[in-house]
């Protein structure tokens, strides 16, 4: 019955009110097979749509598919049953089983599918209950051609980035054979390839050779040269020539007003922002990339990438604010099989790894 099972964080919208912190458990199942519930009065067993309503009362702990699900009310008092916190279950195109929410009040007869977030696309790709839901997308971040194709295989990985210093890391030796290669390979979603220069009349003339490898190309342009020049000029006439651009390396809001004037034409474009780096530095980086979602808003056809993650949890924070887009490594987007795992067990294992490796090294104390 079961052809993939994974764990996942509901996403909604913040609200006043009480609501219940919960975790959100999702089964791919075939079209047709019965789903046990933990309170069945408190499930609707239908496609998404049907009346039947959730009662908030009969929820009860238990376990689905070998997976433990908690429920915890947070202080407040119980959240109304339809306007309010859904608890219970309910299966989604008849693909996904959707276990819950996380602490916001949302109208789930209404909104079920803004529950399914990144990570729920990741386990289900477009077989699953993907539609319209609004999420984050997840780009693959690398220059190692075997490892763009196996995220390449994930329908639910969207697109691809790279840069120079990628590359020089995976020992690409020819810029120009790497990329149209993975561009024949990979040659209907979105990959960003850098320009080299650092004077911008040469920066305009490779975008312009880059853009025409292939329709899929965004040409990253950095937001300045090493002389710290703005490369808003460069920017505006390639964006007015219709030319995709990703404009990179940025890591503050002034750097993000300064671009948004240069992509006014209505071209396509990424702006993309070093989250992870000003991480580095000290600094929360969800002010900076939830002021510029905003400021992006009204950009036409312009998305913001959160750049450079450090970790996992990076993911759910941009799907939380309303990034367009996130790109990570494939070391990171590998750990997406450890979500919702049991910190307890999670626990075991790492004195189980530790004691392992011990005992492998024949370490001994005299």
């Amino acid at each position: 019955m079961s052809e993939f099972l994974e764990d996942g964080v509901g996403r909604g919208c913040p609200d006043e009110g009480p609501a219940v912190a919960v975790v959100m458990l999702y089964e791919l199942v075939d079209a047709g097979d019965q789903i046990p519930d933990t309170a069945e009065a408190a499930a609707t067993d239908g496609p998404l749509g049907d009346e039947s309503e959730p009662s908030f009362d009969l929820i009860e702990p238990g376990r689905i598919g070998g997976r433990v699900m908690n429920v915890e009310t947070w202080p407040g008092g119980e959240p109304d049953t339809h306007l309010g916190v859904f608890v219970g279950s309910v299966v989604v195109h008849d693909q996904v089983h959707v276990q819950t929410v996380w602490n916001c009040r949302i109208d789930l007869l209404e909104k079920t599918e803004k529950l399914l977030m990144a990570v729920a696309r990741l386990a289900v790709g477009e077989d699953g209950a993907g539609g319209d839901v609004e999420s984050s997308k997840i780009f693959a971040d690398g220059a190692d051609k075997a490892g763009m194709l196996e995220m390449y295989r994930n329908s639910a990985i969207q697109g691809f980035t790279t840069n120079p210093t990628l590359m020089r890391k995976a020992g690409v030796r020819d810029y120009g054979t790497f990329a149209r290669d993975i561009l024949a390979a990979i040659p209907d979603r979105p990959i960003s390839l850098e320009v080299l220069s650092d004077d911008f009349q040469e920066v305009e003339r490779q975008a312009r050779i880059i853009s025409s490898w292939a329709d899929n190309v965004y040409v990253k342009i950095p937001i300045t040269n090493t002389k710290g020049e703005l490369s808003t000029g460069v920017v505006r006439r390639l964006n007015s020539d219709g030319i995709k651009i990703n404009v990179t390396a940025l890591l503050t809001l002034d750097q993000v007003r300064s671009i948004t004037a240069s992509l006014t034409a209505g071209t396509s474009a990424y702006v993309s922002i070093f989250a992870g780096r000003i991480a580095d530095t000290g600094c929360d980086p969800i002010p900076i990339m939830t002021s510029a979602v905003e400021m992006l808003k009204d950009v036409p056809n312009t998305e913001l990438i959160w750049a450079s993650p450090r970790e996992l949890l990076n993911v759910f924070q941009a799907d939380s604010i309303g990034c367009h887009i996130i790109t990570a490594t494939n070391d990171i987007l590998k750990k997406l099989e450890l979500v919702g795992k049991d910190l307890s067990d999670y626990s075991l294992d790492t004195v189980k790894m530790f004691y392992s490796d011990a005992t492998a090294s024949g370490f001994t104390v005299q």
